[in-house]
């Protein structure tokens, strides 16, 4: 079992959990403007020095998700394990998010997952996943129509979630087979087994060359309100 800390930026909330061989031992998340950026070493330093408990490893939430949230995120990630000396593991964010509806919902055999994360305009960022979080389509920018994951929606339900999903209900109301799950948000807690599995088979990631994973070119500009692009 590993001491994990785990950091999630990627999406609207700021969110830090560290875990003891996949269980959440502590936890803190912040939803206000800015939060990723000023409040995020706060919340990793309150978590250290409460628990008292040395770290085996540093995880991150990867992407695809906010630009500037990934970037902070794995910042600080990088910068933690190599002053630590500890290994670095990355997860996908749309794995994290379909992992924490497993966990809260125990989707039955008959269901797949597409977690969603709003990626602005008519896109989202998104995946399908099986109830035993078996990749059934590789994460991508999808424009949101009628035709979204059609070929796969042949006599089995697809849970639609996160904040991207808002966009689909409309255009998808007519069709058969779709359930959208409200007020999912996800939590660095979600990363807790995931990030055990991977620390036992040890798929650490290089600390100087790690990336978030940004699916779409990422371009500057002047974002319309400070923080989260």
């Amino acid at each position: 079992m590993a001491i994990i800390l785990n950091i999630e930026t990627a999406t609207s909330v700021c969110s830090v959990a560290l875990t003891d061989g996949g269980q959440v031992v502590f936890s803190e998340e912040a939803t206000s403007l800015n939060a990723h950026s000023a409040l995020l070493t706060v919340i990793i330093e309150r978590i250290l020095q409460e628990s008292g408990i040395p770290l085996d490893a540093i995880a991150v939430s990867a992407g695809p998700g906010s630009y500037t949230g990934l970037r902070i995120g794995m910042s600080a990630a990088k910068g933690l394990a190599y002053s630590l000396d500890l290994p670095l593991i990355s997860i996908g964010t749309l794995e994290v998010m379909a992992q924490g509806i497993i966990e809260a919902l125990r989707p039955q055999n008959n269901v797949m997952l597409a977690p969603m994360i709003d990626a602005r305009r008519m896109e989202v960022y998104t995946a399908l996943y099986s109830n035993a979080l078996e990749e059934l389509s590789k994460p991508a920018a999808v424009v949101v129509d009628e035709s979204i994951f059609i070929d796969k929606d042949q006599g089995v339900e697809i849970w639609y979630f996160g904040d991207g999903a808002v966009k689909c209900m409309n255009i998808l109301a007519g069709r058969q087979g779709l359930s959208f799950i409200s007020k999912f948000e996800m939590r660095a807690a979600n990363m807790a087994i995931l990030a055990e599995k991977k620390f036992k088979q040890k798929q650490f990631v290089d600390i100087a060359i790690a990336e978030p994973l940004y699916i779409k070119e990422f371009v500057s500009g002047t974002p319309n309100v400070k923080g989260l692009t």
